[in-house]
């Protein structure tokens, strides 16, 4: 078994402005921090901090230390009321306190003695998000609930608006390039889970589906996502172009909800006889509904959604007037087509080449479910469950090939069509958990399964058949110079790929005086199954109809086993171990500085 060790540098980022903790919030959570100090400046000691979500009544709490510092990590991304309480001085309460996601709001108290005027009191709220501030470590792009919902997208994909990011472009049909890297090299993640096509084909773009149009979740089941390219906290790993880390929306002490319902019809895409007559339809139509089961304790959160859609088939169509399939400059006649059907009719159906409207189904459920144990333990469950399905059907005038080993395309029946279905399944849970003396872990679990598989119509062998074509300029022949290509497409029987990925992480942050210290690890498990052989069925060159009526092939192509399994099988671990300290030096100077090891082992 080889083995490659990575050890990530040491980071240490300086920061000039106001030093405010920072470093260890959650990857999928945001954070509170700040000092209490009294009238004259003085730190204070063991103040009751309480921070309640104005949503859905959850509650956490910390005492500060002895240099008037708290930190409460873990909170999920929303509005609070931030409240300070000590024996001798005045309660103080912040409202509309906003956390966001991976990014610490400093709220600070100046706590007056409690036979003092409030009107003394002094209080700072700073959400340290800006482009210049020690939240900003790295080059990235949050995206909120807010603009995720202004924003149009045509295909209802959040991922569609990782071109928000300037350093992101997404010209290619394989997927998104941060900063000129290869798509290959992207991380996506849902809730610090995986949500990545692992064997990653070229056509998928890296995301589970993308290869036939799928989508990782509805958009109306995004709360926030960000786009970072080099962030500085040793717990992001697996990517060296740009992570997409998103988090789904919970429930909350009211019961909202809401529908959607687009479409779209041939006269409101190109104007193209092609797309007028096919039937080309785009429908999306979905829900959302989430609210309390207990009241503070217990909230769920749902967001189904469909997509019904039908596209044209590329290539020539038939043209019922010169009783030909045809474009503006060549014919093969129908009844070339015909009588290659009618010779075939015993063997298996053939198809017809008629105009077929491919269809592109989806659909994404999404439910979360959460749950405030305590003041001290908080537990989300999020399941998504996800099916794409697409049609592959083109033609076109290519020639007759010289043989079997270069697959005759052509004018392609609806036998020779195939259909790729995507499911991908993925659950998460993730348990956070405030300890004494303001530690806090987060333990994250995840499980994710992906399978593509082709759906033929026919189990037959592939059977290509030159034709005579006529052009504006040659009206008559008797060279075949076209090809009809009936029966199973080549490369589809049997296709099949699945991934299994688990994984689980645990993240540890304990304060230590002027430091806050996170210790964390993460393993994760990886199994690939992959079924691929072209021409198992057998694949047929007919010169012309003549050759086929008398079984003349000039070329045959047959896949077999020899002597082993066809499905390449195989898994991979990669374990993650890292430590960060940040370092509060003084009020305008703090320090992050970290280490990371990684160990892929393939077996």
């Amino acid at each position: 078994m080889q083995r490659w060790l990575s050890l990530g540098v040491l980071a240490l980022t300086l920061f000039a402005g106001s030093a405010r903790e920072t470093a260890a919030q959650g990857l999928t959570t945001g954070a509170v921090s700040g000092t209490i100090s009294d009238a004259t400046g003085k730190a204070l000691e063991s103040v009751q901090i309480e921070i309640v979500n104005a949503a859905t009544g959850f509650r956490a709490g910390v005492i500060t230390r002895s240099n008037g510092r708290y930190f409460v990590q873990g909170l999920e991304v929303g509005v609070y009321r931030v409240s300070a309480r000590l024996l001798g001085y005045a309660p103080q309460s912040q409202n509309e306190v906003r956390v966001s996601l991976n990014i610490t709001t400093r709220v600070d108290f100046t706590m007056a003695a409690a036979a003092a005027q409030l009107a003394v009191v002094k209080t700072e709220v700073t959400r340290t998000g800006a482009d210049f501030s020690p939240s900003r470590q790295g080059v990235g792009t949050t995206v909120p609930d807010t603009l995720i919902r202004r924003v149009p997208t045509l295909q209802r994909d959040f991922t569609d608006l990782v071109k928000l990011t300037p350093q992101v472009t997404s010209g290619s049909s394989q997927g998104p390039s941060a900063g000129g890297s290869y798509n290959r090299l992207n991380n996506f993640q849902v809730d610090g889970t995986n949500q990545n096509d692992r064997f990653n084909l070229g056509s998928s773009g890296g995301q589970p589906g993308g290869a036939v149009g799928g989508r990782i979740m509805s958009i109306d089941a995004v709360k926030e996502f960000q786009v970072l390219l080099s962030p500085t906290d040793v717990r992001y790993g697996n990517f060296a172009g740009m992570l997409v880390n998103a988090v789904s929306k919970n429930g909350t002490n009211t019961f909202q909800g809401g529908g959607i319902y687009g479409f779209r019809t041939p006269y409101m895409a190109a104007n193209v006889d092609a797309i007028r007559t096919s039937g080309f339809q785009v429908k999306n139509y979905g829900f959302t509904v989430g609210g309390p089961i207990i009241k503070n304790k217990l909230h769920f959160f749902l967001a189904p959604e469909w997509q019904s859609r039908t596209d044209p088939t590329s290539g020539p169509g038939i043209d019922l007037a010169l009783n030909a399939v045809a474009n503006s400059t060549t014919r093969v006649s129908l009844d070339s087509i015909n009588a290659i059907t009618s010779l075939l009719g015993s063997k298996f159906d053939g198809g017809n080449a008629d105009a077929y409207a491919r269809g592109n189904p989806l659909t994404n459920l999404m439910g979360r479910l959460d749950w405030s144990i305590n003041s001290a333990n908080r537990l989300t469950m999020r399941v998504l469950d996800n099916t794409a399905q697409s049609e592959n059907l083109s033609r076109s005038f290519t020639n007759v090939p010289a043989n079997s080993n270069t697959q005759g395309t052509g004018i392609r029946l609806t036998s020779n069509l195939y259909k790729t279905q995507d499911k991908n399944r993925s659950f998460t849970s993730q348990l956070f958990t405030n300890l004494g003396s303001g530690l806090a872990n987060e333990l994250l679990v995840g499980y994710n399964t992906i399978r593509d598989q082709r759906i033929i119509p026919v189990s037959a062998p592939e059977i290509s058949v030159g034709v005579v074509s006529t052009t504006t300029t040659t009206p008559s022949g008797t060279t075949p110079n076209a090809t009809v290509t009936l029966g199973s497409e080549r490369n589809s029987p049997g296709n099949d790929l699945r991934q299994k990925i688990f994984e689980v992480s645990d993240n540890l942050t304990i304060p230590l005086g002027a430091h806050t210290v996170t210790v964390g690890g993460r393993f994760e498990h990886t199994y690939i199954y992959n079924y691929f052989a072209t021409g198992l069925n057998g694949s047929y060159l007919f010169p012309s109809i003549a050759a086929l009526r008398n079984s003349a092939p000039t070329s045959y192509l047959v896949a077999y086993a020899n002597g082993g399994p066809i499905a390449a099988e195989f898994s991979a671990n990669q374990l993650s171990a890292y430590a960060q300290d940040f370092w509060n030096v003084g009020r305008n100077l703090s320090v992050t500085f970290g280490v990371r090891l990684d160990m892929p082992m393939f077996k």
